[in-house]
């Protein structure tokens, strides 16, 4: 997998109100909300002196009263990245797998009612949003995604119990944004919003299927590994003490 190109895709399935682009690292800002929205992609290098590019950068978001936040997988560039953030004193932070499988034998069959839509309906923004200060920046990150978009609700016993949402990004499906209530855990909610994100990607030319999840959650790993994904590559974040 081309694994720069995968992280500039999955970002547009995740579009930050603003972007800078400093000697081929991509700076993303938006009000603070989502590490993925407010964060660096270093996944080309342009520049002559990294340290220099370092303070530029960090000077942009301090400007915006955010703490700068570099995203580190394995396509960042220069190669000693990470090395320099760690002596920069950045820590790390929120470890991610990427995932992904072949949309060949994947479950296309919801076991549950799923309803389908191509924009956000207010059962799914609470669901995945919640209800919390930060839903209006979520709810417009989602708006920016100019990618086909098929948002998706699981309903048990007649209840929205599951919502996620899959984005058209070339030849790849991304999903993201798969949340189940508390309420409904293990009651096959979210085995059946992927069934149907699944099924709508193979009738939209898709190959194959991508999905990022938390290091440190071990039921979402296990659905996942259950359903044939398997990881592609992790990244974390560096972020800086200050």
């Amino acid at each position: 997998m081309d694994i720069a190109r995968a992280e500039a895709l999955m970002a547009e399935g995740w579009p930050a109100a603003e972007t800078r682009t400093v000697d081929g690292w991509v700076c993303q800002f938006d009000a603070g909300v989502t590490r993925r929205a407010n964060s660096v992609l270093p996944s080309a290098w342009l520049g002559a002196d990294p340290d220099r590019t370092l303070a530029e950068v960090e000077g942009l978001y301090r400007d915006r009263r955010l703490p700068p936040i570099f995203k580190v997988s394995p396509a960042a560039l220069p190669m000693d990245l990470d090395a320099r953030l760690a002596q920069r004193g950045y820590r790390e932070e929120g470890r991610a797998l990427v995932l992904g499988r072949s949309l060949t034998g994947a479950a296309t069959e919801p076991q549950l009612p799923v309803w389908l839509g191509r924009e956000a309906t207010p059962a799914w923004s609470s669901i995945c949003h919640g209800d919390g200060p930060e839903r209006t920046v979520r709810e417009a990150i989602v708006r920016r995604i100019r990618r086909p978009c098929v948002f998706a609700v699981a309903e048990v016993d007649r209840a929205a119990a599951a919502a996620g949402l899959g984005v058209v990004l070339e030849e790849l499906f991304l999903v993201t944004a798969l949340v189940t209530l508390p309420a409904h855990r293990r009651q096959g909610a979210a085995r059946a919003v992927l069934a149907a994100l699944v099924g709508r990607a193979a009738e939209s030319g898709c190959r194959d299927l991508i999905l990022q999840v938390e290091a440190d959650n071990p039921p979402a790993r296990r659905l996942y590994a259950g359903l044939g994904w398997s990881e592609l590559y992790s990244y974390a974040y560096r972020v800086s003490p200050s």
